[in-house]
C-alpha cells in the first residue's frame, strides 16, 4: 500500500479519520511498529492472506516513510521478519544515513498508537502519562525541588486514575 499522510505541524494532535474497513487502523498499527518496533507481533502484523495466498512463502512488513520539512528529506525503511526487525536503512538527501544518525532522527518523535475499541480509559490515560512523564524526564536526578516535583505529579496521576475508576 502506498499511502501520502500530509502532515503540517507535528507540534499537534494528528488524527485519522475515514469510512469503516478504510484502513485506519492498518495505517496507525504501521506508524506504531515503524516508530516503536519492539511492539511488532507477526502473527498479528504479517498478512495471513498473503501468507496463505503465497503457499507458504514469507511476507512480511516492509514500512518506508519519507519526513520533509521544505529543506532536508529523510527516507527511513524499516524491514520485519518473523523474529521482529530484520533491517533499518535511511537516506538524507539521497545520502544514505548511518544507523546511529537514523535513530537520533527518529528518537525527535513521540507516536502514541491509541485504539479506537474496546478501550480501559484508566489505564489508557495512565500509559499515556507514564510515557510522556518518562520521555519528558528521561535521565534525570530526582532530587530537591525536583523529587518534589516528581511526588506531586506521581499524586495527580494516581488521583486522574481514581477519578476515572469510579
Amino acid at each position: 500500500m502506498n499511502l501520502n499522510l500530509n502532515i503540517e505541524d507535528i507540534n499537534e494532535i494528528v488524527t485519522i479519520c475515514g469510512a469503516n474497513n478504510s484502513g485506519k487502523t492498518n495505517v496507525l498499527r504501521a506508524l506504531e511498529v515503524f516508530f516503536k518496533p519492539q511492539k511488532y507481533n507477526p502473527e498479528y502484523d504479517a498478512p495471513n492472506h498473503k501468507f496463505n495466498g503465497s503457499r507458504g512463502q514469507s511476507v512480511y512488513p516492509e514500512i518506508q516513510i519519507i519526513f520533509t520539512d521544505n529543506i532536508k528529506t529523510y527516507e527511513i525503511k524499516k524491514i520485519f521478519d518473523i523474529g521482529g526487525l530484520k533491517s533499518t536503512s535511511g537516506k538524507l538527501d539521497g545520502n544514505v544515513l548511518q544507523n546511529d544518525k537514523i535513530d537520533q532522527f527518529i528518537n525527535k518523535f513521540s507516536f502514541f498508537y491509541i485504539p479506537s475499541i474496546n478501550i480501559n480509559f484508566p489505564e489508557l490515560v495512565n500509559n499515556l502519562i507514564e510515557e510522556i512523564y518518562d520521555l519528558e524526564y528521561e535521565k534525570t536526578r530526582f532530587t530537591g525541588l525536583k523529587g518534589q516535583l516528581k511526588t506531586a505529579f506521581d499524586s495527580y496521576i494516581q488521583g486522574t486514575v481514581d477519578v476515572l475508576i469510579t
